[in-house]
């Protein structure tokens, strides 16, 4: 796929959206249906989405700075989101920063590549497959606002490497099967609740939660 994109590039197939604040903010800009997601970002830049299912394709964005450009490339069933940032400021540092919002009407497998990802519920009957690549971060759940709904999901199938996953405390899941890799945190607030837990965790990775989640996890690791 990485191929196929940089040919995109050459040959300038490829959709870039360079985005004002005001006349852009609330805008739905349509996609082309997908079975793959992957979303993508230089190094130490910010790129945030937000998932949602139950629509048509499209997404919408939600803040960014105003030098910064979206690439939009479909590459057979893969659609990548990439961030293009903007020029370096006065002091020699990039101000990129770029948050949306993505609505599918159907389940995908997401690529998360140093980009940050959340979900905002997933059907109890279904199940999503997630990687995580170059610090990517999964922030599953809602915070401990009283106003804050719980968001459900079914089963979540994850793959980190090098990254990080958060699970925040108003989560109520099906099952989670993970596999962190190389040097990857799992982070499980103590109100979250998850039937079940499996995976294996490398040797330089971290998990953090309720002793019940630990437990599981030694014992499907052994």
């Amino acid at each position: 796929m990485l191929v196929g994109f940089k040919n995109k590039i050459a040959n300038k197939d490829y959709t870039v959206e360079t985005y004002w604040w005001m006349s852009n903010s609330k805008k739905d800009y349509a996609l082309q249906p997908a079975r793959y997601i992957k979303l993508q970002t230089p190094d130490s830049i910010d790129l945030k989405c937000q998932l949602f299912y139950g629509a048509s394709d499209h997404y919408k964005l939600n803040g960014y700075d105003d030098n910064d450009s979206l690439a939009v490339v479909q590459i057979a069933d893969t659609l990548v989101f990439r961030l293009i940032p903007g020029p370096f400021d006065a002091n020699g540092n990039e101000r990129s920063e770029l948050s949306f919002n993505l609505y599918m009407p159907a389940y995908h497998k997401i690529l998360a590549d140093g980009a940050q990802l959340s979900i905002d519920s997933l059907d109890i009957s279904d199940t999503l497959h997630i990687a995580l690549v170059n610090k990517g971060k999964l922030m599953l759940g809602n915070g401990e606002d009283e106003e804050a709904p719980m968001l459900n999901y079914g089963n979540i199938e994850l793959t980190a490497e090098n990254s990080q996953v958060e699970l925040l405390p108003k989560l109520n899941m099906l099952s989670l099967k993970v596999r962190l890799e190389g040097n990857s945190a799992l982070d499980i607030d103590k109100q979250a609740k998850i039937r079940a837990v499996s995976g294996t965790v490398s040797p330089g990775s971290m998990v953090n939660g309720p002793a019940s989640y630990m437990y599981q996890l030694l014992f499907d690791s052994n």
